[in-house]
């Protein structure tokens, strides 16, 4: 899929679908090991449900999939606003995912700012650099509203060339 195209399709399910099939196909492109930074909220909901599943859950390289989260709240990881209890729940915990690639933001015994470094050192040492730049990412970015729009960004999209680099500080 080029950066540049726009696909409309007829409903949530249909997008389901087509994000599936997109971050499988890029995933199984990918060789070694790739990072994937999961959205949350209730939209992803029903794709990780999909990449739980036959076909895709036969065809995703698990092994080499390293899952992220983009954005978690700050509580206990069993609380039911949790991003992290849903993404189990939907995906984690049906596929076979080994426990070792899931890095989940840290939630317990600390305060948010500092939780928020130990992630930031958790996702340099991943990446083996102090600099965190998704333009240099191997894998791509998902991200889905609750009005159902998504943005699915390959790592040449023009989109993460604007971005600023983000690094420790």
């Amino acid at each position: 899929m080029a950066a540049t195209e726009r696909h409309v399709l007829p409903d949530a399910e249909a997008l389901a679908l087509y994000a599936a099939e997109f971050v499988t196909a890029t995933l199984e492109a990918i060789p070694g090991r790739s990072a994937v930074a999961l959205s949350g909220g209730s939209t992803p909901k029903r794709l990780y449900e999909l990449l739980a599943a036959p076909p895709f859950r036969d065809r995703l390289p698990w092994a080499r999939v390293h899952w992220f989260w983009g954005d978690e709240r700050f509580v206990p990881q069993d609380d039911p606003q949790s991003n992290y209890r849903m993404t189990r729940l939907a995906m984690l915990d049906s596929a076979p995912v080994p426990e070792e690639n899931i890095h989940a933001v840290p939630v317990s015994g600390m305060e948010p700012e500092q939780a928020a470094a130990a992630y930031e050192a958790a996702l340099q040492n991943f990446h083996g650099t102090a600099e965190l730049d998704p333009r240099r990412s191997r894998s791509s970015t998902s991200s889905c509203s609750a009005s159902a729009r998504t943005a699915i960004l390959p790592r040449s999209s023009p989109a993460l060339q604007r971005l600023p680099s983000a690094g420790a500080g």
